[in-house]
Protein backbone atom coordinates (compact mmCIF):
# COMPACT_ATOMS: atom_id res chain seq x y z
CA UNK A 1 0.00 0.00 0.00
CA UNK A 2 2.78 2.31 0.73
CA UNK A 3 3.75 2.29 -2.70
CA UNK A 4 1.12 2.26 -4.18
CA UNK A 5 0.14 5.87 -2.43
CA UNK A 6 4.06 7.36 -3.17
CA UNK A 7 3.57 6.43 -6.60
CA UNK A 8 0.14 8.33 -6.08
CA UNK A 9 1.91 10.97 -4.93
CA UNK A 10 4.39 11.39 -7.78
CA UNK A 11 1.69 11.03 -10.31
CA UNK A 12 -0.26 14.04 -9.19
CA UNK A 13 2.65 16.55 -8.72
CA UNK A 14 3.79 15.78 -12.46
CA UNK A 15 2.58 18.28 -14.85
CA UNK A 16 1.23 16.02 -17.97
CA UNK A 17 2.96 16.33 -20.81
CA UNK A 18 1.92 16.19 -24.74
CA UNK A 19 3.53 13.61 -27.33
CA UNK A 20 5.46 15.49 -30.20
CA UNK A 21 3.43 14.35 -33.63
CA UNK A 22 5.34 11.71 -35.55
CA UNK A 23 7.53 13.74 -38.24
CA UNK A 24 5.80 13.36 -41.71
CA UNK A 25 6.75 10.17 -43.49
CA UNK A 26 7.03 10.73 -47.76
CA UNK A 27 4.77 8.77 -49.55
CA UNK A 28 1.41 8.79 -51.15
CA UNK A 29 -2.02 8.46 -49.18
CA UNK A 30 -5.54 7.85 -50.41
CA UNK A 31 -8.58 8.60 -48.18
CA UNK A 32 -10.32 6.17 -50.78
CA UNK A 33 -12.11 7.36 -54.11
CA UNK A 34 -10.59 9.70 -56.03
CA UNK A 35 -8.04 11.85 -53.59
CA UNK A 36 -4.91 11.45 -52.80
CA UNK A 37 -2.38 13.09 -51.16
CA UNK A 38 1.50 12.88 -51.70
CA UNK A 39 4.92 13.61 -49.28
CA UNK A 40 8.01 14.29 -50.98
CA UNK A 41 11.39 15.26 -49.07
CA UNK A 42 14.29 16.43 -50.41
CA UNK A 43 17.26 17.65 -47.70
CA UNK A 44 15.09 19.35 -45.21
CA UNK A 45 12.47 20.48 -47.97
CA UNK A 46 9.04 18.77 -47.60
CA UNK A 47 6.43 19.69 -50.37
CA UNK A 48 2.44 18.74 -50.34
CA UNK A 49 0.68 17.28 -53.37
CA UNK A 50 -2.98 16.96 -52.85
CA UNK A 51 -4.96 15.84 -55.72
CA UNK A 52 -9.00 15.51 -55.93
CA UNK A 53 -11.55 15.80 -58.75
CA UNK A 54 -11.77 19.73 -57.90
CA UNK A 55 -7.82 19.78 -58.96
CA UNK A 56 -4.69 19.55 -57.95
CA UNK A 57 -2.91 21.79 -55.10
CA UNK A 58 1.30 22.09 -54.64
CA UNK A 59 2.18 23.41 -51.98
CA UNK A 60 5.52 23.45 -48.96
CA UNK A 61 5.18 22.14 -45.65
CA UNK A 62 6.20 23.93 -42.50
CA UNK A 63 6.61 22.70 -39.12
CA UNK A 64 4.19 23.92 -36.47
CA UNK A 65 3.25 22.53 -32.80
CA UNK A 66 1.33 19.26 -33.44
CA UNK A 67 1.90 18.43 -36.90
CA UNK A 68 2.76 20.55 -40.29
CA UNK A 69 0.76 22.86 -42.44
CA UNK A 70 0.52 23.35 -45.97
CA UNK A 71 2.16 26.78 -46.97
CA UNK A 72 -0.98 29.32 -48.45
CA UNK A 73 -3.96 27.07 -46.48
CA UNK A 74 -2.47 27.99 -43.21
CA UNK A 75 -3.80 31.25 -41.60
CA UNK A 76 -3.91 30.18 -37.86
CA UNK A 77 -0.59 27.85 -37.41
CA UNK A 78 -2.61 24.50 -36.34
CA UNK A 79 -1.66 21.43 -38.03
CA UNK A 80 -3.13 20.72 -41.50
CA UNK A 81 -1.29 17.00 -41.55
CA UNK A 82 -0.59 15.28 -38.60
CA UNK A 83 0.99 11.67 -38.86
CA UNK A 84 -1.06 9.50 -36.62
CA UNK A 85 1.07 6.46 -37.57
CA UNK A 86 3.76 5.69 -39.97
CA UNK A 87 1.26 4.34 -42.08
CA UNK A 88 -1.95 7.09 -41.51
CA UNK A 89 -2.14 10.86 -42.30
CA UNK A 90 -4.73 12.85 -40.89
CA UNK A 91 -6.00 15.50 -43.02
CA UNK A 92 -8.67 17.60 -41.79
CA UNK A 93 -11.50 15.18 -41.02
CA UNK A 94 -10.19 12.74 -42.96
CA UNK A 95 -7.87 9.68 -42.45
CA UNK A 96 -5.81 8.86 -45.00
CA UNK A 97 -3.86 5.59 -45.28
CA UNK A 98 -0.85 5.12 -47.29
CA UNK A 99 -0.21 3.36 -50.23
CA UNK A 100 2.52 1.77 -52.01
CA UNK A 101 4.03 1.76 -55.17
CA UNK A 102 6.04 3.55 -58.10
CA UNK A 103 5.06 6.90 -58.91
CA UNK A 104 7.02 9.22 -60.22
CA UNK A 105 7.61 13.08 -59.66
CA UNK A 106 5.55 15.53 -61.86
CA UNK A 107 7.10 18.82 -62.73
CA UNK A 108 4.78 20.97 -60.12
CA UNK A 109 6.11 19.07 -57.76
CA UNK A 110 9.87 18.64 -58.16
CA UNK A 111 9.74 22.72 -59.28
CA UNK A 112 8.19 22.71 -55.44
CA UNK A 113 11.05 20.12 -53.63
CA UNK A 114 14.12 22.50 -55.68
CA UNK A 115 12.73 25.94 -54.12
CA UNK A 116 14.10 28.34 -51.67
CA UNK A 117 11.20 29.93 -51.79
CA UNK A 118 7.68 28.93 -50.07
CA UNK A 119 6.17 27.37 -52.95
CA UNK A 120 2.04 27.41 -53.76
CA UNK A 121 0.23 26.51 -57.00
CA UNK A 122 -3.71 24.89 -57.53
CA UNK A 123 -4.51 23.91 -60.74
Amino acid sequence: MRSLALGLGIWSSITILTLPALAIEPGVYTSGGSRYIRIERLGKRLCYQGRSRNGVTTASLFPVRGGMAIYGWNKDNRPDLVQTNPDTLAFGNSTYTRVYGDMRLDNTLSQCLRSNQDFFQQN
